[in-house]
Formats: structure tokens, C-alpha cells, sequence
């Protein structure tokens, strides 16, 4: 899964999926806003037959992202990777869906 360490940075956050939760850091700092905004998306998971490390160490996310995003005729802002789970590659991604998919 992508990390779950938020780091300390206003704004930071990670979606825990299996029970529908978003963790996100506020600093207590005037220039700490959050804004929340639902998007229409489409949840899609796929299944890579090589190891987390091998994914990783050939720019794995970036290239998933670029190809699947030209495979789909979408631009690479509406393709996002949700988590990646250890294993065979397992990558839970969501295309956002607005007037332009």
C-alpha cells in the first residue's frame, strides 16, 4: 500500500479504503487549510505479475500512470494510484470523471 506515514506537512493525508477514512495533518498554522471536495470517479484494480521492489526501481507509479492514461485517451491528472499492494503488484487506481472523461 502506499504509505501510511503522513509526515508533518499542512495538508498530508492518505485514504484508508477498507473502511472509507481519510487521515489528513493539520499544523494549527494560520496558513493550515484543508478543503474537501467530492469528485466523481471510477475505482478500477489491476494486478501486475512482478515484485514490489522490481516495480519501484523501474519507476513503476509514474510509468502506470503515463501508459494507462495514453491507453484510455485521458490526460495523466485524471488517473490517480489509490494504493499498491505488496504481492504480485496489486495497483488500485481511480479515474476522475469530469467533462474532459
Amino acid at each position: 500500500m502506499v504509505s501510511n506515514t503522513l509526515g508533518s506537512e499542512c495538508g498530508n493525508h492518505v485514504f484508508v479504503e477498507n473502511n472509507k477514512v481519510i487521515k489528513f495533518v493539520l499544523t494549527g498554522k494560520d496558513d493550515c487549510i484543508i478543503t474537501i471536495e467530492q469528485i466523481k470517479s471510477v475505482m478500477l484494480n489491476m494486478k501486475i505479475e512482478m515484485d514490489l521492489d522490481t516495480f519501484y526501481a523501474t519507476d513503476g507509479p509514474s510509468l502506470f500512470v503515463d501508459k494507462m492514461a495514453a491507453f484510455l485517451g485521458i490526460p495523466n491528472d485524471k488517473l490517480r494510484i489509490v494504493s499498491i499492494v505488496k504481492g504480485s503488484v496489486e495497483i488500485k487506481y481511480e479515474i476522475i470523471l469530469d467533462e474532459v472523461t
